[in-house]
């Protein structure tokens, strides 16, 4: 406001990851959650699981936009976006086109932003990893990870996908993620293991021509 820049000037609040929930910085007297426990904070809201775990506690993230202009004020959307999308996004909006090869898991959401998006989502699906360097898939409300712990165990090198069971979660059902869906919609993790494993062998998201 002071330069002149309140009204032109597109501002974006996020944050990478879910909290962690340390009460304090020393780790072996506030350990991961420690603010709930000692203080009743809920640091991550109603979502389950905090920074580097499979759960929507440690991935979902706010994302608030202010663009006078161009973001309509007041209004909401459901839509799957990832931060890797703000790449794509702000070369759309100043025009500068990337070069082949670069950001090769970012969408333009530009659309969203100037409500001339229709149609499906821009982005389909989004593969995330875990501390422990386990995939998760997200595609619409469905979660896939296969493993069944937290996240943040240690992924063996020679660790299988479907080593026996998983976890599959669905949001739209059950968005605190505390019924693990995995054998009753054996079709659905089929789904998204043939939607990750292309995914890894193409090497980035679908969709991206450059």
């Amino acid at each position: 406001q002071q330069h002149g820049l309140e009204d032109n000037t597109l501002f974006i609040f996020t944050s990478d990851n879910g909290s962690h929930g340390m009460a304090g910085n020393d780790q072996s007297r506030f350990p991961f959650g420690s603010v709930r426990e000692l203080y009743g904070h809920a640091m991550n809201g109603d979502w389950r699981g905090i920074k580097g775990e499979m759960f929507e506690g440690g991935h979902r993230v706010p994302l608030i936009v202010r663009w006078p202009g161009v973001v309509e004020p007041g209004t909401v959307s459901d839509r799957l976006v990832v931060l890797e999308d703000i790449m794509a996004t702000v070369a759309a909006i100043i025009g500068a086109e990337l070069p082949p090869g670069s950001a090769e898991d970012s969408f333009n959401l530009l659309p969203y932003l100037d409500g001339s998006h229709v149609g499906a989502s821009i982005r389909e699906y989004a593969v995330l990893v875990t501390f422990g360097g386990h995939p998760v898939v997200r595609r619409g409300p469905w979660v896939l990870s296969f493993h069944t712990g937290t996240g943040r165990e240690p992924r063996g090198d020679a660790e299988p996908l479907q080593a026996g069971r998983g976890r599959l979660h669905n949001l739209r059902k059950d968005p605190a993620q505390r019924v693990n869906f995995w054998l009753a919609y054996p079709e659905i993790v089929r789904e998204l293991t043939d939607l990750y494993e292309a995914h890894m062998e193409r090497g980035s998201s679908v969709g991206i021509d450059r």
